[in-house]
């Protein structure tokens, strides 16, 4: 071979190793981004698909609030979530449920939240004709979802 031939196939094969290079970069950040959308798209799993609120009643001092399982799995309720609890506005009230339990397939639990008649340390009453919303966390496979339904006490 003479030098020319050989700077010839030289540089061919340095275009070559680049050509290569920004197709891998390409394949990697394409691949990254494809594996983000799908676990993205398993995380979107809607809650209520999860669990419903079927039933919200309440006494003097308390809210029972009845949760359904929707799936063909065991769901827990925490004793402590992270958003449980009754919103009002910008106002919040989170609450602990006494113990921790779990929901069998397709059937319904009741949470019990301890409700106060007297100005709470969230900053509200729980007052009959204010609409309030209920967030419940249930946890699925072990990640926690939020249901919510509104409430309006008599």
């Amino acid at each position: 071979m003479n030098k020319k031939s050989e700077i010839s196939v030289t540089i061919v094969i340095l275009l070559l190793l680049l050509v290569v290079t920004f197709a891998g970069t390409f394949f990697y950040i394409w691949y990254t981004n494809y594996l983000k959308e799908q676990e993205a798209s398993v995380d979107q799993v809607p809650a209520v698909e999860v669990a419903t609120i079927v039933d919200i009643g309440s006494d003097k001092n308390t809210l029972y609030v009845t949760v359904r399982n929707n799936k063909f799995q065991d769901i827990t309720i925490p004793k402590e979530g992270h958003v449980v609890g009754v919103y009002k506005g910008s106002g919040s009230c989170p609450r602990s449920i006494s113990e921790a339990f779990t929901i069998k397939p397709k059937k319904s639990g009741v949470v019990i939240l301890p409700m106060d008649d007297s100005e709470t340390a969230c900053g509200f009453k729980f007052i009959s004709g204010t609409t309030y919303y209920v967030v419940i966390e249930v946890i699925y496979e072990g990640k926690a979802y939020d249901i919510v339904q509104y409430y309006t006490p008599p």
